[in-house]
């Protein structure tokens, strides 16, 4: 739906570090120089890059991401 706001979430529980987020979406994931483990780098999904954050989900062996639709 236009208009919606896609949320990312990333579960640092669940996160090992391995990054595949980063390299699948490097303009919405990163991983933190402290812990290892992936950081979203905004709050919201920008326009252009649903498939991207969509692959970035599709790609974590741990199931650490999820986008929730507001």
């Amino acid at each position: 739906m236009a208009g919606t706001v896609i949320r990312i979430a990333i579960d640092s529980d669940r996160c090992q570090g391995h990054a595949r987020c980063a390299v699948r979406a490097p303009e919405l994931f990163d991983v933190d120089d402290d812990q290892g483990k992936s950081i979203a780098l905004v709050d919201t999904v920008p326009p252009g890059l649903r498939e991207a954050a969509d692959e970035a989900v599709e790609t974590c062996p741990e199931r650490a991401i999820s986008l929730h639709d507001e």
